[in-house]
């Protein structure tokens, strides 16, 4: 497995990970015990646009602390 390949993975997992958290925080405030509607609300299309900007973000915040390092 190459580093770019593992980085998609990792970031991948960290997108998915983050929105799994958040989701879980809004049922539990909203006292829902299950997460079957939000299986259904957050396929296709919806879940691969969260996942985007999660990425995104996540990518920004490397860069952000990279370019900290150097100044």
């Amino acid at each position: 497995m190459n580093t770019n390949t593992l980085y998609n993975i990792l970031l991948e997992s960290y997108a998915d990970t983050a929105i799994d958290t958040a989701i879980a925080n809004i049922q539990t405030q909203l006292n829902i015990n299950t997460g079957d509607f939000a299986s259904h609300y957050f396929d296709g299309d919806k879940m691969l646009a969260l996942q985007s900007i999660f990425k995104d973000y996540i990518e920004a915040e490397l860069q952000f602390n990279i370019d900290l390092q150097k100044a």
